[in-house]
């Protein structure tokens, strides 16, 4: 998997449940080095492991999207196309 070599587990993984799960269970997916950068610099994830990202239970923003981005989140691990989309647009909306 070298485009999608980093691990984006659930808020409430811990570093000892990540280890009881493999890349191919469909218990978590995969992102991209760029998306890793992008995330991590949003600060919406932080590193758990070295090729481990868990997303972050509340994140730095405010308003419609502190109410929505737990929704969001959970439509990211059931693979719906339409949350990753949004998501996409999230970071590069915020890019300089």
């Amino acid at each position: 998997m070298p485009n999608h070599a980093i691990c984006l587990v659930p808020a409430h993984w811990t570093a000892r449940e990540v280890q009881s799960h493999r890349c191919s269970d469909g218990s978590h997916i995969h992102i991209t080095y760029a998306e890793r950068r992008e995330m991590l610099a949003a600060g919406l994830v932080e590193a758990l492991l070295p090729r481990v990202l868990r997303l972050k239970r509340t994140v730095p923003i405010r308003g419609l999207s502190t109410k929505t981005g737990e929704y969001l989140a959970l439509q990211l691990y059931r693979r719906r196309p339409w949350a990753r989309a949004m998501l996409a647009d999230m970071l590069r909306s915020t890019a300089p």
